[in-house]
Formats: C-alpha cells, sequence, structure tokens
C-alpha cells in the first residue's frame, strides 16, 4: 500500500504548540556522531554543514547496532565498515536531497557546495598499529560527490536547471577508505545531536559549536584551549608542524568575542526559549600565570539544558539504567532480549526501583538454590515480583464487591527450543529486510504454536500478515526454513 507524504503542517489544535512534551517528541530525532568526525575542523557554510550531518546521519543503522552488540558484551572492531568494506579502497553513501531540504531552486547553490566539499581536509591522530607510532594526519574526506541526472528534459519544470535535465533527487559521497574508517570510528565514543541543528540555524557557526558541546551536556562545563577552538570553527589555521599560526581571521579576543561567539551565544539562547534545542551556554576567558588581559589561554564553558535538554536527560538517564540492569540479566544469567522485553514491557515506573533492587539481589539467591536453569528461575522469580507489584483493585457492583479474578498462564504451544529457533528466524530476518520493515512488521510477532511441520506465528493484526505475505516474505523464508526445517509451513494467527 502506497502511502502519500502531505508536505502541509497540520496545526495541533488539542495541545498548545509551546507545551514542552510536545516539542520534545516532535523533535525527538537525534544523531549518534563518531567523536572525531564531530570535530573536524572547519570554517563550513551552512549547507556543507547540513551535508556533514546528514552524512553521519545515512550510518545510524550501524552505529546503533555498533552501541546494541557493545551492550551485550560482544567483541567487535570500532570501525564501522567491514574489512571487505575498506579494502575496496572507497566508501560510497547516498543521501536523498529530501533529507538536506535542499529544494530545486537551490540546486546550483548545492553544485557549488559539492564542488567546494572536495578540498575539504580532516585533521586526525592515527596510531599506527604495527609499530606503535603517533601521528598528526591531513588529508581530504572526499574523493568524489556525484549529483545523478534521471535522464528526464526539465522542460516543464518551473526551475530552469543548467544541464537542462531533472535530478534523481539524491547525491552520493565517496570517501577515501583510510580516512573513513578513522572519523568514523567509535573508539573515542560519540557524540548525540539534534538532527535537524543546521535546518533551524542562521549563523554560520552555531551548529558547529552545538554539536561540539554537545558532548559535555551531562558534565555540564568544558575547558577548551583558545586557538584549538578557532581552528575547529575554521577561523586560524596552523602551518604544517603545528606551531606557527598561518592565519587568524580574529587575532584580538574582544573582536573574535564580537564577531563570533557573541552571535553564537545569542542564536542559541533564542533557540533554547523557543524550546528549539536542548542546550545553551555561558562562556569566560582563562589565563595561565598573572596575566588577565589579551588573548586567553583557554575559553571556559558553563554548559546549560533548557527545559526540553532537562527532560531529555531524564529519558537518558532512565535509559542508560534500564540498560545497566538488562545487560546483567543477559550476561550474567543468560536470558535473551526478548526474554528482557516480555519482562520490561511489564515494570511500570511505581514499581522499577523494586524490580531493579531484586535484580541486584538474584546472585544471592542463584547461589542458595542452585536452580537447574539459571535462567528460567530468573524469568520466573522476576516475573512472580511484577505480578505482586501490580495494583489489584476489586471490581465494585452496586453494593456487591467481586474479587478480582485470577488469571491462569495459558498453556504453552510450543517448547524453549522452539522459541529459541524462532528467535534465531528473527535475527536472520532483521538482517535480511531494512531496519525500518523490521521495526514495523517483524519485530511484533510472536510464536504462538509449533505442530509438528506448522508453525503459526501471532500477529497484532490481519495487515500485517499480509504485508509479511506480500513484500517481505521472499526475504526471510530461507531464515524460516534454516529455523524450522526445510518442510516446515508458515502459518499465522491474528491476534493480541
Amino acid at each position: 500500500m502506497e502511502v502519500k507524504k502531505n508536505n502541509k503542517k497540520k496545526k495541533d489544535v488539542q495541545i498548545a504548540d509551546n507545551n514542552l512534551l510536545v516539542q520534545d517528541l516532535r523533535r525527538d530525532d537525534w544523531v549518534k556522531n563518531p567523536v572525531a568526525y564531530a570535530q573536524i575542523r572547519g570554517d563550513f557554510t551552512l549547507m556543507e554543514s547540513n551535508l556533514m550531518v546528514n552524512l553521519v546521519g545515512a550510518l545510524q543503522d550501524r552505529i546503533n547496532g555498533y552501541l546494541k552488540r557493545k551492550q551485550m558484551g560482544v567483541e567487535q572492531n570500532d570501525s564501522l565498515f567491514t574489512e571487505e568494506e575498506l579494502n575496496k579502497g572507497e566508501i560510497k553513501i547516498e543521501i536523498p536531497l529530501t533529507d538536506l531540504e535542499i529544494r530545486p531552486d537551490a540546486y546550483d547553490e548545492f553544485d557549488r557546495t559539492c564542488e567546494k566539499m572536495i578540498s575539504v581536509a580532516a585533521t586526525y591522530e592515527k596510531t599506527d598499529e604495527e609499530t606503535g607510532e603517533q601521528s598528526i594526519v591531513h588529508a581530504n574526506i572526499f574523493s568524489k560527490i556525484e549529483l545523478p541526472k534521471s535522464g528526464e528534459k526539465a522542460d516543464k519544470s518551473g526551475y530552469k536547471y543548467k544541464s537542462g535535465q531533472r535530478r534523481k533527487g539524491m547525491v552520493r559521497v565517496f570517501m577515501l577508505a583510510d580516512n573513513v574508517d578513522q572519523l568514523f570510528n567509535m573508539r573515542l565514543g560519540y557524540v548525540e545531536h539534534l538532527r535537524r541543528i543546521v535546518s533551524i540555524c542562521r549563523k554560520q557557526r552555531t551548529p558547529r559549536l552545538y554539536i561540539y558541546l554537545s558532548k559535555y551536556k551531562d558534565v555540564g562545563h568544558k575547558l577548551v584551549d583558545y586557538n584549538e577552538l578557532k581552528e575547529y570553527l575554521g577561523i586560524l589555521k596552523w602551518d604544517k608542524d603545528r606551531k606557527v599560526v598561518k592565519e587568524d581571521k580574529y587575532p584580538k579576543y574582544a573582536v573574535f568575542c564580537r564577531a563570533v561567539m557573541e552571535p553564537i551565544k545569542q542564536e542559541m539562547d533564542q533557540l533554547v526559549a523557543d524550546n528549539q534545542i536542548d542546550i545553551t551556554f555561558t562562556y569566560e576567558p582563562r589565563y595561565n600565570g598573572f596575566r588577565k588581559r589579551g588573548n586567553p589561554d583557554q575559553l571556559y564553558f558553563q554548559i546549560k539544558l533548557s527545559d526540553m535538554g532537562m527532560q531529555r536527560s531524564k529519558k537518558t538517564q532512565k535509559k542508560q539504567a534500564n540498560t545497566r540492569y538488562q545487560t546483567i540479566l543477559m550476561n550474567e544469567y543468560g536470558l535473551t532480549r526478548s526474554d528482557v522485553k516480555n519482562l520490561y514491557d511489564s515494570i511500570t515506573e511505581d514499581i522499577q526501583p523494586a524490580v531493579e533492587k531484586e535484580i541486584m539481589a538474584l546472585k544471592a539467591k542463584v547461589e542458595k538454590y542452585k536452580p537447574r536453569s539459571v535462567k528460567s528461575y530468573v524469568i520466573q522469580t522476576l516475573h512472580n515480583l511484577i505480578e505482586s507489584l501490580k495494583p489489584q483493585e476489586a471490581e465494585v457492583i452496586g453494593e456487591e464487591v467481586r474479587e478480582p479474578e485470577v488469571r491462569l498462564e495459558p498453556k504453552k504451544l510450543f517448547t524453549e527450543e522452539d522459541q529459541a529457533h524462532f528467535e534465531m528466524f528473527l535475527e536472520l530476518a532483521k538482517d535480511a529486510v531494512s531496519s525500518q520493515d523490521y521495526l514495523i512488521w517483524l519485530e511484533c510477532l510472536k510464536l504462538y504454536q509449533v505442530e509438528g511441520n506448522i508453525v503459526t506465528i501471532l500477529t497484532p493484526s490481519r495487515i500485517v500478515a499480509e504485508h509479511i505475505e506480500s513484500h517481505l516474505i521472499k526475504s526471510i523464508v530461507h531464515g524460516f526454513y534454516a529455523a524450522f526445517g526445510e518442510d516446515a509451513k508458515l502459518k499465522y494467527k491474528i491476534g493480541g
């Protein structure tokens, strides 16, 4: 079924636009940026910064996959690319122009931007794996950038393209594998920031400083070398040995503040007031020794969370706590992600502290009772606790009080081995389809019954079953056979 997008913005008449929860939900679109890539130095225009942000935005599935494997304790390389990809010597990434919000009347400007981006140089530190030698590397990021044409004439278009042909609506970015492996490497962690930061800014350098400070918003402050900051913002350039300043657009501190820092601060203050971003800042010069005037040695930033930022910080802290306890359940007691998800789906905020306390007490209980199946013991113990903590309200009918019904667990129509096979099938299916298809159409599936060679899967609606059969079955059928055998037959049961 094709879903048509409506580009017109609908006004929310039920909840005020300035409601903080609404603002947070509307803009809950964040990018995880590898630190090395987030700190590339350069005097980027807004359009160039937009391309840089969306380039890493195209790699979010890889980054999220890396972080998930790390949480599970899986050994892995810090690179986001496979050895096979890196051996090709060049990495290609495609970005839709709609993601960049590039309209046809801005194509010429975007052409010039791409032409300029070819010369963008990155500076990063590298350690030779064999010799251990450390070095500073200056290198171009992009080897080429392509803007493919559709082949259709643009006669009927309201905009006259230079070539007379329409575009395909995408840009292809090619980068040298050695540089990519350094810049998109997760060894230093990541910076999380708003994906749409560039589109809501008017000052050229605001997105750059916002992204840099986002790394330290949980700490609340950051002391930055003055010249390093100016280099990061593209204002200062060193000689090849990084000992002598070759170029400084604003050599005096007062001028630098007036031309760069104050406009950035004013814009970020206004965006915070409008609940558009999560942080703003104050800054002050720091001097070494007794000197108190002239160009400072460092700038000291105080990072202030907006209301939206504080809400998000609470969400992040809760998520981190959940991740910590979930990792304990998986790594120490062998629960699967599905087991943990089923448990946590039943945990409400008011009972979460009691459940977390029980998780920390499990080790002593396991040592005391020595269950044959530790995994089953842990699941049953936590399930019983969660059920006992849920409010049990009596149903009142007139003057008669009806006690709550005792709900018996339905008899399972499959074995634990069947469930393990089903989880294997989902893992294989996850790699066989896009992340969006998996999240929308496959993650909701549950095993219902295994009888002989007939495997019945529970789906929440008929639409899900029909979509799988119409669009996804060819991609996932081999994973199904791998899990249940070549003679297995798939059936669906519609229901909760």
